[in-house]
């Protein structure tokens, strides 16, 4: 049926003709065709789209007519009623092509065109074609400003105002082109975005993690400052995006205390030490991130402001003034160290600074003028004519000095000093005078001696010294008169065979440390390992000395501190504490040796122990004795 009904209308089509009212020519009538019907749509509304920003000559659609007409009354051209630049019509075929590069939803979304077939009889006919531009994504999304700014304390969690960021897309409302996510990407420094949060949705900045100012490497350009980029991202088909910077100022609190290198300093100056010269240079450290906050001032507290001064900016301690062992051995000055911020922040510190004896005192005679009386038959100790020197390294040597001495005889008158030499000397550590033959036998009646002591371990010993006179009586009669009646103990002085003096009975022990010992609250030390121990005074079980024979003793103690370690002791003669020794060793291990004149009793008892308040680790071994203990007896006691 469909091409019997085709045939038909064919059959039909052709049937319909014009005959032209011509005079013949040939005797044959012209039958010419009549455009009767006019092109016909084959839709009455004719709808399209197109992807927005598509080349030229993409296809957008194809416009169908048709016209029963035969011949070329049927023959349709299509075209646009109106001149259009953005899209062309073929005129044979009725493909709509773009015609421009310049489709943009976001410019104009909808073409509404006017096409028009006209057949070859010149009959038209027209309908509306309406071009749709579909979105594409191909717009970012853009932030409502450049660049934002804000201001945080350290510690805190709140920014200085409430932030949200908001970017706007140009593509299609609604739509995943359109619709926008936020999120950070980086911080400047790095390392710090997970101590901010921004809402995926509505892009609001929180601070989650508080800051911590002084742990932040920031560049030196910009102290405080961080940055955090934002990102805004649509949700369409090859998602685009852009960035913000958000700079936060980050504000440094004072919440950090200035901070000394060590609680305590020890240090030693010689007395010498000219004024003007450093003692010690004191750092803290402020671990805040900046200033003022961070800078730090120092000021002595507590102490000796006449002796030493500091500079408040670099922490050097200086010498203002001369000082001397003999008077203060030791200081003890307390500093501060405090930041510049408006609430400032402080610590303290103690410099201990001992004032090391230089050899720069001169010896003195006890007595400058003794008269002794004596009787002729006196052999051996006449007189100790003993000298002091308060420095510590003293080495003292006596003299008689024979040019400015004299000796008076009935018989003989005066004698030359150095006719004297025969018959008495001095001896030269101890100051001890003596005779060397009986005294009688000398017809001499009185002996007028000068004499001299020097610091021989002085750099000029010539420059430090010291001199006296002694007057010796001889008489018949036994009494002895001067300033100090000499006890009978001197009688125990005499000459050996070899030459050599010494006292009838020797007293001398030295012992060491041979165990590592950490003394506490007033201990007493006790020396084990006994070197000598002539008159058997010391006990290596109690560490005590019991002086076995009245007289003046010499005890030496040799103390030795490992690096990073401090000695305290104190020597006690009976309950009392007469000398108290402190040794602070800082990166190499440090010796002294402290000397100690007492004058003892029968009895007496002297030892060492740690000083009250103070602990004292202390190191030894069989085989590294580095603690000592000594004494030797010097010289009888007088009444």
């Amino acid at each position: 049926m469909g091409v019997l009904a085709t045939l038909w209308r064919l059959i039909m089509a052709v049937a319909v003709y014009s005959v032209a009212a011509v005079a013949p020519t040939d005797g044959l009538t012209t039958v010419e065709p009549v455009n009767h019907f006019p092109p016909n749509f084959n839709f009455t509304d004719i709808r399209a789209s197109v992807p927005e920003g598509s080349p030229v000559g993409h296809f957008v659609v194809i416009i169908t007519a048709y016209d029963k007409d035969l011949g070329d009354g049927g023959m349709i051209t299509y075209s646009f009623q109106a001149t259009q630049t953005m899209f062309r019509m073929d005129p044979v075929s009725g493909v709509v092509s773009v015609a421009s590069y310049t489709t943009d939803y976001e410019t104009k979304d909808t073409y509404v065109l006017i096409v028009q077939a006209q057949d070859g009889g010149g009959l038209v006919n027209i309908r509306t074609l309406i071009i749709s531009i579909d979105d594409v994504n191909d717009n970012p999304p853009v932030f409502r400003q450049t660049q934002y700014d804000m201001m945080l304390f350290e510690n805190g969690t709140s920014l200085s105002k409430p932030l949200r960021l908001e970017a706007t897309d140009k593509d299609k409302p609604g739509t995943d082109n359109s619709n926008i996510t936020y999120s950070l990407s980086s911080t400047t420094p790095p390392g710090l975005t997970g101590h901010f949060h921004i809402d995926p949705l509505t892009g609001d900045i929180t601070v989650v993690q508080p800051l911590d100012f002084d742990n932040i490497s920031f560049s030196a350009e910009q102290v405080g400052a961080i940055t955090l980029t934002a990102v805004a991202s649509d949700h369409g088909l090859g998602p685009l995006s852009s960035t913000v910077e958000v700079s936060i100022t980050l504000l440094d609190i004072n919440d950090n205390t200035p901070q000394f290198e060590y609680s305590e300093y020890h240090v030693s100056v010689p007395e010498n030490i000219a004024v003007g010269s450093q003692v010690v240079m004191l750092r803290a450290r402020d671990a805040d991130g900046s200033a003022p906050n961070n800078h730090v001032y120092y000021f002595l507290e507590t102490g000796d402001r006449d002796q030493f001064t500091i500079d408040h900016v670099t922490g050097s301690i200086t010498v203002v003034d001369m000082l001397d062992h003999e008077s203060v051995a030791t200081y003890s000055i307390k500093v501060m160290a405090r930041d510049q911020a408006a609430d400032p922040l402080h610590s303290f510190c103690t410099v201990h600074i001992d004032v090391a004896d230089v050899n720069d005192e001169q010896p003195r005679f006890r007595e400058n003028h003794v008269t002794v009386d004596v009787t002729p038959d006196l052999l051996g100790a006449v007189y100790n004519m003993s000298a002091v020197d308060v420095d510590q390294n003293s080495v003292l040597k006596y003299f008689i000095l024979w040019t400015d001495s004299y000796g008076q005889s009935q018989a003989l008158g005066t004698i030359p000093g150095e006719d004297l030499r025969a018959w008495i000397d001095i001896d030269s550590e101890y100051g001890m005078i003596y005779t060397k033959v009986p005294i009688g036998s000398t017809q001499v009646t009185k002996f007028n001696l000068t004499l001299q002591v020097q610091d021989v371990n002085a750099s000029e010993p010539s420059l430090q010294q010291d001199t006296a006179l002694l007057t010796i009586n001889v008489h018949e009669t036994s009494r002895r008169r001067r300033s100090a009646e000499v006890s009978d103990d001197s009688d125990t002085w005499h000459i050996k065979s070899h030459g050599k003096k010494k006292w009838e009975e020797s007293v001398i022990f030295s012992a060491g440390l041979s165990h590592y010992q950490e003394a506490t609250k007033a201990q007493r030390i006790v020396y084990d390992t006994v070197f000598v121990n002539e008159g058997s005074g010391y006990n290596n079980i109690t560490g005590i000395f019991t002086c076995p024979r009245t007289g003046g003793y010499v005890f030496k103690i040799h103390l030795c501190a490992p690096r990073h370690t401090s000695l305290w002791l104190s020597l006690y003669h009976e309950v009392t504490s007469v000398q108290t020794m402190e040794v602070h060793a800082d990166e190499y291990s440090k010796a002294e040796t402290v000397t100690v004149v007492l004058q003892l009793m029968q009895g007496d008892e002297v030892y060492l122990a740690s000083t009250p308040g103070h602990s004292s680790r202390m190191f030894g071994a069989p085989d590294a004795i580095l603690n000592t203990f000594s004494s030797s007896f010097l010289s009888p006691a007088f009444k």
